[in-house]
């Protein structure tokens, strides 16, 4: 039930953060254009890259979840 909930928890930030930002860069193309080179430098990293640095400052376990 711990897996759910931080899923749940995960996905609903996820979608504060994500659809405002979808909305303005759907609006606004000076900040479509601001938010390009970020966009484009996380997509060609791979995943696992992004997980070391967070597994060293946050830990493993249900609190840094």
């Amino acid at each position: 039930m711990v897996t759910l909930s931080l899923v749940i928890t995960a996905v609903l930030f996820c979608m504060l953060i994500g659809l405002p930002l979808g909305i303005l860069c759907s609006r606004s193309d000076r900040f479509a254009k601001g938010m390009r080179p970020i966009l484009d430098i996380m997509q060609t990293t791979p995943p696992f890259v992004y997980l070391v640095p967070a597994v060293m400052l946050f830990g493993i376990g249900n609190v840094p979840g």
